[in-house]
């Protein structure tokens, strides 16, 4: 193991394909011994987060690796933070390190460890050798976490709260996560790998290409206090902490309104608001020709909204709003909740055209030894 400091690793199972989840635990066990690994969300729900702790008090690891999508990042963030809080631990004990199996991995990706691990048939053991050179040459840094409070009918009507690391959004792309997640909840025999999850997605998307509808004249946007226009024409409002979304899309254009807007960052105590256009907009993101509707940059949102439009938070469909009352107004305000420590590093570039190309050679190779 390279890594330097006693390490230890968390997983969960259930993010991305199973099989690829199954390696990665069978491997993290090679390297850091089976004592060292601890399986997540097994048991009783009401254990989760005290079997977690009693790990970490017993192992007291410097480094954290955790093996999950950006929701498990969460959620340990949330363990870590109540440890810290009863002085069960110290700083800079148990600094989080990505290791990324799930869909999204918008943290991870922002933080230099890549989009999501894949075995990719023999090339299994050096990306997972890779991945544990990425934190052995990371830093830590600090992070962001934001509250989203969500307040259901008029003022003094009841309040429930999440706690956000990277976006929360309103419009066609939370339809299109609400759709896949209860379609994943129902079947998930046809998820049986991180590609195929986001196959679907496309799926979802290509059908919102004929039910996606205008949501910028039903929302009133103030950001630090001061209302923003949202354009008439907007099908989904973003509020960003981290500069990339569904996947690897950099929403915000850095390079420009320099005069406006200062630089993101994941430590700043701000977030970035931005709109889209529709499912072709965000498609052209994702190729990288074009970025988000610029809104403003600040230290709180609050969003007033109809009840019926659909709205996520780090690729968690919000189920809470399904259960209003048709025609009712959502207020949701977004505010600053703690930071968390967390490993940062600079991305490791593997050369993998150089091996598919050696790959289809060999194979072009033997083709007439087969057939022939």
């Amino acid at each position: 193991m390279y890594v330097k400091g006693r390490v230890c690793a968390v997983i969960n199972l259930k993010s991305g394909g199973r099989r690829c989840a199954l390696y990665v635990q069978a491997k993290l066990e090679e390297a850091l011994g089976q004592q060292s690994v601890l399986v997540l969300f097994t048991g009783e729900p009401s254990t989760y987060s005290t079997r977690v702790e009693d790990f970490i008090v017993a192992t007291r690891p410097s480094v954290m690796i955790v093996a999950g999508g950006d929701g498990t990042l969460s959620f340990l963030m949330d363990v870590v933070k109540s440890l810290l809080e009863r002085g069960a631990i110290s700083q800079p004990e148990c600094q989080i390190a990505p290791f990324p199996l799930g869909t999204g991995n918008d943290l991870s990706w922002t933080l230099g460890f890549g989009a999501g691990f894949a075995r990719w048939l023999v090339l299994g053991r050096v990306r997972f050798r890779s991945m544990l050179k990425l934190i052995n040459g990371s830093h830590a840094v600090r992070l962001d976490r934001w509250k989203l409070s969500m307040e259901l009918g008029s003022e003094g009507g009841s309040v429930r709260e999440k706690v956000m690391n990277n976006y929360f959004s309103i419009g066609f792309d939370a339809t299109c996560a609400g759709k896949l997640n209860r379609l994943r909840h129902r079947y998930p025999l046809l998820f049986p790998s991180r590609p195929i999850v986001k196959l679907w997605y496309a799926v979802f998307a290509a059908a919102a290409l004929f039910t996606q509808r205008a949501i910028g004249s039903s929302i009133v946007l103030h950001i630090d206090g001061a209302e923003v226009s949202v354009p008439a024409h907007a099908k989904a409002l973003v509020v960003c902490n981290v500069p990339y979304y569904a996947g690897g899309s950099a929403l915000w254009n850095a390079n420009t309104d320099k005069d406006m807007y200062t630089v993101p960052r994941i430590d700043d105590g701000k977030v970035e608001v931005l709109c889209l256009s529709g499912v072709w907009h965000l498609a052209l993101i994702r190729l990288a020709l074009c970025h988000g509707t610029k809104l403003g940059q600040g230290h709180a949102v609050t969003i007033q909204a109809p009840s019926n439009l659909s709205c996520q938070y780090d690729g968690e469909f919000i189920e809470d709003l399904r259960t209003c009352e048709a025609g009712k107004e959502v207020r949701f305000s977004v505010s600053h909740y703690s930071q968390a420590t967390i490993c940062r590093c600079e991305p490791l570039h593997t050369p993998y055209l150089i091996y598919l190309s050696v790959a289809i050679g060999l194979l072009c190779g033997l083709i007439p030894y087969l057939f022939f």
